[in-house]
């Protein structure tokens, strides 16, 4: 993927290959953690990064507006918060994707329309900057699972 910039768009991502993780086998996702780093040099004093950033669901296959995912409700450790050391930000995503892979072990039904990251719009005031590295091992998904015999 390129770098995107938040200039008031969301940012699709896909996973194309969670649902491997099944392979007629319940799993037990321990954590999952999405890592989004910045390019360097995009964000100054003059324009900081977002002080967070939200992580949706698409309603729809072919819709882009989102609803947000069921970590950010009852997930304390969610995050998306700027870290500096990071250079960018952090999700905890374990129930979503847990759902995901619940509902294709189950049902056969592939639930997956992919993730958005947004810029939430309770401060839609504040100037900030954010440029996405995209750019293989820059945006991660790391995931501690536990398989279990049927």
């Amino acid at each position: 993927f390129p770098s995107h910039d938040m200039g008031g768009c969301k940012t699709f991502l896909r996973i194309p290959y969670l649902l491997n993780l099944v392979n007629d086998k319940t799993i037990v996702i321990n954590k999952a953690e999405l890592f989004v780093q910045l390019r360097d040099q995009t964000a100054h004093a003059f324009y900081p990064p977002p002080s967070r950033i939200n992580l949706g669901q698409p309603i729809s296959a072919t819709r882009r507006r989102s609803n947000l995912i069921r970590d950010f409700a009852e997930n304390p450790a969610y995050g998306g918060t700027y870290n500096s050391v990071l250079n960018g930000y952090k999700f905890n995503i374990t129930l979503h994707l847990q759902n995901l892979v619940n509902q294709y072990f189950r049902f056969g039904k592939n639930n997956d329309l992919g993730l958005l990251l947004f810029v939430p719009s309770d401060s839609p005031v504040s100037g900030s900057r954010a440029v996405f590295d995209m750019r293989p091992g820059n945006t991660k998904l790391v995931i501690t699972y536990t398989k279990l015999n049927n």
